[in-house]
């Protein structure tokens, strides 16, 4: 697929999740794998958290426009006693870019391969996956049948300011989890942005964006989520052949609504957390075939209003990158975290430090 000369955003798994068409255009089918360690250790408690995953990303250029994407993530996790393994669901997506690269369209369907019906160790162990401060690759491995819409367009003013939009609905079908009826809601996204640059070396960007949920069902009861307002800040600075780049992420919830029939329970205190999250890189291009990558990550959580929740961890790491060849590159990432941070399985909070190790490909067939 050609791709426009600015950012487009559009959405295509959650409305939290965006993708940048920053390539120029390839005629090539691409594939991407990769295998990613992570593990935590918290104090007072014996076991580690542990989950490998191996991403598989296959993107086939159909014409200059229209680009198809297959994807899946087997994954492995244990937790002293707790075992979780097996399939993700399948993506099958079609995207299709348009009226000269400014706006594009997206298509895709989440085939059910992953496992749904959990029970006893299974269910434990998505239990502790689940929790977000950890940024676990897969913390589920399946949700059904699910559907996915999305559109972005784009409009540049002049070489410095661009604005862009984008929306998306996340359609989900229904599946048994511990012997529950499970109905999860559809997700209706929408986005804002802007990308301005202020010199020829730094660039800026911002997103404003926001998720609204239809009820999820588990047997007779319904919950409501009200709806997700989030922003996505990025800073890029180039210096000669090196680059800077920070990204900084805020999201936030409202209360929940429980129903029973006609009985509605509102929720008395906001039981959601509020995420802040900070990313940089400084990319060292030591040559046209290598580059080195200085990493750091921080990510602060701030209790609800039960006061559950708060988490503070930072970390960094090392990242390189190969052109082994035209056609294969690779990278090798290492990062490590302290912190501490409230866990839901024990109660309270506790010290922890963490481990991500990855080594990725790309192909280019």
């Amino acid at each position: 697929m050609k791709k426009g000369l600015f950012l487009i955003l559009i959405f295509f798994t959650t409305g939290y999740t965006q993708k940048k068409y920053l390539d120029a255009y390839n005629d090539k089918p691409i594939v991407r794998t990769s295998v990613v360690y992570q593990s935590w250790n918290l104090d007072r408690i014996d076991s580690t958290i542990n989950e490998t995953t191996i991403p598989i990303e296959i993107i086939i250029p159909v014409n200059e426009n229209i680009d198809m994407q297959i994807y899946n993530s087997p994954a492995f996790s244990s937790f002293g006693k707790y075992e979780l393994s097996g399939f993700s669901d399948t993506w099958i997506k079609g995207v299709y870019s348009f009226y000269k690269d400014k706006m594009i369209v997206s298509c895709g369907i989440g085939l059910p391969t992953g496992k749904t019906d959990l029970t006893g160790n299974d269910a434990e162990m998505a239990s502790v996956l689940s929790q977000n401060i950890f940024k676990f690759r897969m913390p589920v491995l399946g949700q059904g049948f699910s559907g996915s819409l999305g559109y972005g367009v784009a409009h540049a003013f002049n070489e410095k300011l661009a604005i862009g939009a984008g929306m998306n609905l996340i359609f989900q079908g229904k599946y048994k989890f511990r012997n529950y009826n499970v109905d999860p809601g559809n997700q209706f996204g929408m986005n804002v942005g802007i990308d301005y640059s202020l010199s020829p070396s730094l660039k800026f960007s911002f997103d404003v964006l926001t998720n609204i949920y239809s009820a999820d069902k588990i047997n007779i009861a319904e919950y409501r989520s009200k709806p997700m307002i989030g922003s996505v800040m990025n800073i890029i600075y180039s210096r000669g052949n090196n680059l800077l780049w920070v990204i900084g992420r805020l999201r936030k919830k409202s209360k929940y609504e429980t129903s029973f029939g006609t009985t509605v329970l509102p929720d008395t205190v906001n039981s959601s957390i509020t995420q802040m999250e900070l990313e940089a890189f400084y990319r060292f291009n030591i040559n046209s075939g290598f580059a080195l990558d200085i990493i750091f990550d921080s990510r602060s959580y701030i209790e609800n209003e039960y006061g559950f929740g708060q988490a503070d961890i930072f970390g960094g790491g090392i990242r390189s990158l190969f052109e082994i060849s035209p056609k294969f590159k690779c990278n090798i990432m290492a990062k490590f975290f302290v912190g501490d941070t409230y866990f839901r399985w024990a109660g309270w909070i506790l010290k922890t430090n963490g481990l991500e190790l990855k080594f990725g490909t790309i192909y280019y067939l």
